[in-house]
């Protein structure tokens, strides 16, 4: 049986010699050291049956393109969704509903690729640092995070902070009140920090331009480039810290004493209570607690599942967030540093920094040029009682000590406050701030800076630390009539947006929309 033999193509470049196929736009030379010869360029080929020559279409172009579009078209549907489920992406980061999904949605975001200038300066420099606000934007879909980058070598070192935000972030799942942190960070040149910190507003995304991503921990960078390094955190706008919410000069400042504060505090409280044994914040004031408010005129009840089938109930209209954990002690279990090799904690962290030669360069303790003078221990009235290589159970009573003087000047005024107010202020600064034991070991003027521990219960009668402050909280919130009727009061049924639930068996936290 016969078969019919296909046509060969044989191109006209083939027998050209070399000038004429270097003249032939369609033609390559090729002049190798035993092998002279014309052939089709790149980008053509002969199309069977007529040998024709055509231009070549990539595949892999092609493919791109399709990749591309079909990307494009899931991103597109991802922003529709989330603006359906999230409408303010903030208030789904701080409810931790969908918080993943905005975060992937935004590729973490560490690369900056979703910035939408301008980047604005939130407050002035301090000697702890400066803060940029930076809106991201993808398909009109909206979220913000901010930059905390490093004023001085010696600042509270951001590096740290960074680490110990790894830990906080397992703990969001758990507790409403933190923040959590996204990336890690070193400036390319002294010139680029510079740009950032003394400009209020930048008009153009120079942040990928400016700044080193860091996908692991360098011990000697974290020592000798401690000025320049910046951490990336979750952002929520238009929040007020605590210490402005209760300053007398404040329009609402009575209002937020009378009727929330006892709720913010537990908030605080409670978790620090379940946590005494694995974290201290060592740095609570009235400044650190912001208060987020995610409907206004809105409020959420919560729910505190705190075992023996007791539940603490309460609305408010704030959601609590602890920030700055750049002095913070903090200890991961056995089985979580198993889960994770790069789980270290403090103390280990500490000898890590203390064998590198830019940490101990000076005649002063190891690593206190570099932003590492809390991390020496053991605790003392010299450093105020605070080690991040401890826990200190009592320290952060410092924010109800720290609030205590200016509640008192907001005394509710005769002719224009209720008799509950006025009962509700007594039973906060008599149940409560009066019961506060805080400023032991340390003499005169700093005193209100930190205080020695004392892991002896003091309920009922005093507040020796966070687990008697969550106790005289509780109690509070569930003995006394008025305050629950004050509750009810100020914020009915129909006002709800939603249900948030806190447990204490390792559950993690809910939000449920009313």
């Amino acid at each position: 049986m016969s078969q019919t033999r296909k046509r060969r193509c044989v191109s006209e470049c083939k027998y050209l010699d070399r000038s004429k196929c270097i003249q032939s736009p369609r033609c390559n030379y090729t002049d190798g050291a035993t092998r002279k010869f014309c052939r089709l360029a790149k980008g053509f080929r002969m199309q069977r049956p007529d040998c024709k020559v055509v231009k070549t279409i990539k595949k892999r172009i092609a493919r791109q393109q399709i990749g591309k579009f079909i990307l494009e078209n899931k991103e597109r549907k991802t922003a529709q969704e989330l603006k359906s489920l999230c409408s303010d992406s903030g208030a789904c980061i701080a409810f931790g509903t969908n918080r993943a999904k905005i975060t992937n949605f935004f590729k973490g975001f560490t690369d900056f690729q979703y910035v939408d200038p301008p980047i604005k300066s939130i407050g002035k420099p301090s000697n702890n640092g400066f803060v940029k606000e930076i809106k991201y934007k993808k398909n009109d879909y909206i979220a913000y995070a901010v930059l905390k980058s490093s004023a001085a070598a010696d600042s509270d070192n951001l590096v740290y902070e960074y680490i110990v935000g790894q830990f906080i972030n397992q703990q969001c799942r758990l507790y409403p009140c933190f923040l959590e942190t996204y990336g890690l960070y070193f400036y390319k040149s002294p010139e680029k920090w510079r740009h950032v910190r003394d400009t209020q507003v930048i008009t153009t995304n120079v942040l990928s331009d400016s700044l080193d991503f860091q996908k692991s921990i360098n011990y000697a960078k974290m020592c000798h480039k401690s000025k320049y390094a910046a951490i990336l955190i979750q952002h929520l706008k238009d929040v007020t810290p605590l210490e402005d919410a209760i300053e007398k000069s404040h329009p609402k400042s009575q209002e937020t004493i009378c009727y929330d504060l006892i709720y913010i505090l537990y908030q605080v409280y409670m978790p620090l209570a379940q946590m005494r044994n694995n974290f201290t914040q060592y740095d609570l004031h009235g400044g650190n607690v912001l208060l987020y408010e995610p409907v206004k005129g809105k409020h959420i009840q919560y729910h505190y599942h705190i075992g023996d089938g007791k539940t603490i109930t309460f609305n408010s209209p704030y959601i609590a967030k602890i920030i700055d954990y750049g002095r913070s002690f903090f200890k991961y279990n056995q089985k979580e540093k198993q889960a994770n090799s790069q789980r270290f904690n403090p103390e280990d962290i500490y000898k890590k920094l203390c064998a590198e030669q830019s940490c101990n360069n000076t005649k002063s303790t190891c690593g206190s040029a570099q932003g590492f003078e809390w991390m020496t221990e053991p605790l003392s009235k010299e450093n105020y009682f605070i080690s991040s290589q401890v826990p200190n159970m009592s320290h952060d009573l410092r924010l109800m000590n720290d609030i205590s003087a200016e509640i008192r000047k907001n005394k509710p005024k005769h002719k224009t406050a209720t008799p509950q107010e006025k009962a509700m202020y007594k039973t906060i600064t008599t149940q409560l701030l009066d019961l506060v034991e805080y400023g032991h070991g340390i003499k005169g003027d700093e005193k209100g800076y930190g205080t020695n521990v004392n892991k002896k219960l003091g309920f009922p009668n005093s507040i020796n630390n966070v687990v008697d402050a969550e106790r005289v909280l509780q109690r509070i919130i569930l003995e006394d009539p008025l305050a629950s009727i004050m509750n009810e009061q100020k914020y009915p049924q129909e006002n709800k947006i939603g249900d948030i639930h806190v447990y204490i068996d390792g559950s993690p936290s809910t939000f449920s929309t009313f």
